[in-house]
């Protein structure tokens, strides 16, 4: 992500306890990744602003994050409990300097930011992976991520020199 560089600790930290993935197969996660590449920095010089949505963040060293110049808009919801956004997205807005927060909404969870789960994918899924509250209005939060989107690539990839 922009230039920031994953903590093997932290990662191994986050799925082992927040997420409860078996040790063994932690293991074989770890042992199947291009070390190399997934312990550098994630900085691409094509890319020239970042738009996240709900990202993984508490991973990351800190020190990584601050190091980001590129402008930043990141998204989430306060329902998020994969991905709780005080450990997450907030600690992006404490680290990066050219990141700017917000909250889409109070309620909505991680799965928000996909298109509406079919039948066989609520057979096949647990509720978690999917979300259903009648109470959230998924395509309000659709049109504001356009809206978002739209004024944050036209401020910071189309502007005049």
């Amino acid at each position: 992500m922009a230039g920031g560089i994953l903590s093997e600790q932290d990662m191994k930290d986050e799925l082992l306890n927040r997420y409860s993935l078996p040790e063994f197969l932690l293991d074989r996660f770890f042992l199947s990744l291009d070390r190399e590449k997934t312990f550098s920095s994630f900085k691409d010089e094509r890319i020239k602003s970042y738009l996240l949505f709900a990202p993984f963040a508490n991973v990351f060293h800190p020190e990584s994050l601050s190091g980001i110049s590129a402008p930043m808009r990141v998204l989430y919801t306060l329902g998020d409990s994969v991905v709780p956004p005080y450990e997450h997205a907030l600690k992006l807005a404490r680290e990066v300097k050219t990141a700017k927060v917000d909250a889409l909404d109070f309620e909505a969870g991680h799965y928000v930011y996909l298109n509406k789960m079919t039948a066989s994918g609520r057979e096949a899924l647990p509720e978690c992976m999917y979300e259903e509250h009648s109470n959230i209005n998924q395509q309000e939060i659709f049109e504001r991520i356009v809206q978002e989107a739209d004024l944050f690539f036209q401020t910071t990839l189309f502007t005049m020199p």
